[in-house]
């Protein structure tokens, strides 16, 4: 028998498919490395931060208008703070635990809730929350309690990514869910309102254990074009989706998925090749990071590739590729300066001294 929850999803996804299917969307991308317009190979420089002794194990980065937030996987200081034109240590917040208004395991920094020196939002794996934050009263009030707070409901408590949108009307997940790759949830009633289906499609994935993981990335969100933008590891894609979970904009390399077999996205071999690790944005243009490298590259200690940022337009058009001369694990843009911050993986061949981040002068 169906149980009622999973009849409201059916329900959903049946709707959603009705919608799709009557709403025009562009047409799939298809395109090759030579489609970028410009190739522009960049070194890294190592700023002075302070206090950068002191970082544990950082994980995500992003920038505001003057600010760089760090979140380092520590016990305490979990949001670092710093300032853009100097590195300088501005304030520190979050320290983990169980209680009110600790954090349990902080997995994600929405790139698109961090655009003005204003307010930043995470998802709480370990709380299952996510929580949108003050930045005023962050770094001046130690007990800080946030603007809003949404409890996942059952349905997405394995999503891998969450983000608040229309000002915390809704939600969206990414990933970790068997009823599709995205789901839209109203945060008044719980009720999931959309579902994007899993794109591209494998059957084998679908009634796969690792689902989740199979399709889990990164994703963001453009309030003011209304546009949610997904990459995935597995997957050389970007997608651009509407805030109805229309996907109206597929680019996908001519070489895809991975090196060409199903059976090795479903299942990781030494073969399976990762793609995209982080996705981010400016007023005009896309940012992806592209790893390029397989599992057997990190199984086997082997040296890696280093990372290549591509750039896209809006329509999801290729527009250039800087190639890095470092392994990455996330970028953020910082237009005032006109560089990229990029934060290291302990897995790049290069040092850059003792600084946890580097930057990139365009």
């Amino acid at each position: 028998m169906i149980s009622q929850i999973h009849f409201k999803v059916l329900l959903v996804v049946i709707c959603t498919l009705c919608i799709s299917c009557n709403n025009e969307t562009e047409e799939d991308s298809v395109i090759s490395e030579s489609d970028f317009q410009e190739t522009e190979h960049l070194e890294s420089i190592a700023p002075d931060i302070e206090n950068a002794d002191e970082f544990f194990d950082p994980r995500f980065i992003d920038v505001s208008d003057s600010l760089l937030i760090v979140l380092d996987n520590t016990n305490s200081d979990i949001f670092k703070f710093y300032r853009l034109d100097d590195f300088s240590l501005v304030g520190t917040f979050g320290n983990q635990g169980e209680g009110p208004g600790e954090i349990s395991f902080p997995a994600f920094i929405n790139h698109g809730g961090f655009k003005a020196d204003e307010e930043f939002e995470f998802l709480d794996w370990g709380r299952k929350t996510i929580s949108r934050y003050s930045l005023d009263q962050v770094l001046n009030n130690d007990q800080a309690v946030p603007i809003f707070e949404y409890m996942l409901p059952p349905d997405l408590i394995r999503i891998q990514r969450g983000m608040f949108i229309e000002n915390g009307k809704y939600i969206i997940g990414l990933a970790g869910m068997r009823e599709g790759k995205l789901a839209k949830v109203d945060t008044k009633t719980d009720s999931i309102v959309a579902i994007a289906p899993f794109t591209p499609f494998l059957e084998e994935a679908i009634n796969h254990r690792s689902v989740g993981l199979i399709y889990s990335g990164e994703m963001t969100a453009n309030e003011e074009k209304q546009r949610i933008l997904v990459t995935t590891r597995r997957f050389k894609i970007l997608e651009i989706f509407d805030y109805d979970l229309n996907l109206i904009r597929d680019t996908r390399f001519e070489a895809n998925p991975g090196t060409g077999s199903a059976n090795e996205i479903v299942n990781t071999t030494e073969e399976t090749l990762y793609h995209y690790n982080d996705v981010t944005y400016t007023d005009s243009l896309i940012y992806t990071l592209h790893e390029g490298n397989t599992s057997g590259n990190y199984i086997k200690g082997e040296s890696l590739n280093d990372s290549e940022i591509h750039v896209f337009d809006w329509d999801g058009n290729p527009v250039k590729k800087y190639k890095v001369d470092i392994v990455l694990s996330q970028i953020a843009i910082d237009k005032n300066n006109n560089r990229i911050i990029g934060l290291p993986t302990p897995f790049s061949s290069k040092s850059v001294s003792d600084s946890p981040l580097v930057y990139f002068e365009l």
